[in-house]
């Protein structure tokens, strides 16, 4: 008599394999096509994959379209950005002020510091003016300079834009009151 159960008895003896766990005995069969097929065209995937990326480097990797798209990106901000009137007044105001500040580095620095606290020219930090703290009279002192103190007029040289952009630059920098010159002038608003 066999120890195989009588529900067991219509299974092919080669197909059962000879171990046996808590009396549960295995077969022996064939993984399914479709199992084995998967398989194989995920090798295949990856061995395309890798030599699509890596071997020929034919395909961007992750890393490398991120950075394609962040120049396309940049590129398209800077067409954007080149119709300056198509702005709305927020995106004008920002794009005046960061003009601004590299103007005031370019050519202003080297009177009034850095930051604008005074070293030959008076210091923009403070809350002091000699000639008005308002958008208008520093965009008229820009434009026209003091020829007495040494300031020289900047609308010659300057468009009305870019000097509308070191004005909002330098009335931004009113109030932070770092140290460097002695304040001159008429205390402001």
């Amino acid at each position: 008599m066999s120890n195989i159960p009588e529900d067991d008895k219509h299974v092919d003896d080669d197909k059962l394999m000879d171990h046996d766990y808590d009396g549960i005995r295995e077969l022996d069969n064939d993984l399914p096509t479709w199992w084995i097929a998967t398989m194989v065209f995920t090798m295949i995937l990856g061995a395309v994959y890798v030599l699509h990326y890596h071997i020929f480097t034919v395909g961007n990797l992750m890393e490398q379209a991120y950075q394609r798209e962040l120049k396309n990106a940049d590129k398209a901000q800077l067409e954007r950005l080149a119709n300056f009137d198509a702005l709305s007044p927020e995106e004008q105001a920002t794009q005046l002020l960061s003009q601004g500040e590299a103007l005031f580095t370019t050519n202003c620095a080297i009177c009034h510091g850095p930051q604008g606290q005074g070293m030959v020219g008076p210091n923009l930090t403070d809350d002091y003016s000699i000639h008005g703290s308002s958008l208008e009279a520093i965009t008229k002192i820009i434009e026209v300079g003091v020829a007495d103190k040494g300031m020289p007029q900047w609308a010659d040289k300057l468009s009305p834009n870019q000097i509308k952009g070191v004005s909002l630059y330098v009335e931004a920098m009113k109030g932070k009151n770092l140290p460097g010159k002695e304040p001159q002038g008429e205390k402001g608003k």
